[in-house]
């Protein structure tokens, strides 16, 4: 049996981690180093360029030995709209969770086959944190993560 991750936020208390130090050194906004630290999604590009920052020789961080909340993990919202480009009242929408843009194309294909004549530039955008529509919230990702105890 593999040997269990250790959380980044566990590493903080033996490794001093400066947030806009670290993003710097990595070419990542401050706040992806923030939600490594607190277990909040990420990309694996993102992680994957941290954990070589805060590597030493002595001790090198990968996503085999650290636990960190990958947007992998998840199914994303994306909204996938359709428009001819001058009339946009007239554009055409949908929500689909997908793991990723060509995942979510390839789902609303079928829909878009349909409203193609009319609108046929379509857009595809992931919206992690969800959608409010009036009082109606719609969760932005979906998905199960086993947890270490």
């Amino acid at each position: 049996m593999g040997e269990e991750k250790i959380r980044l936020e566990t590493l903080r208390g033996t490794m001093h981690i400066d947030i806009p130090g670290t993003a710097a050194a990595a070419g990542v906004p401050p706040r992806v180093v923030y939600f490594m630290l607190i277990g909040q999604p990420v990309s694996k590009e993102h992680a994957n360029k941290v954990l070589e920052v805060l590597s030493t020789p002595r001790r090198r961080l990968t996503l085999e030995n650290v636990d960190i909340v990958l947007w992998d993990d998840f199914l994303l919202l994306y909204c996938i709209r359709a428009t001819d480009g001058v009339h946009f009242e007239h554009d055409q929408f949908t929500c689909v969770y997908a793991k990723n843009e060509a995942y979510a194309r390839m789902l609303t294909a079928a829909w878009f086959d349909h409203v193609r004549e009319a609108l046929p530039q379509v857009y595809c955008t992931p919206i992690p944190y969800g959608l409010m529509i009036g009082d109606m919230h719609i969760v932005g990702c979906r998905g199960e993560r086993s947890e270490t105890p």
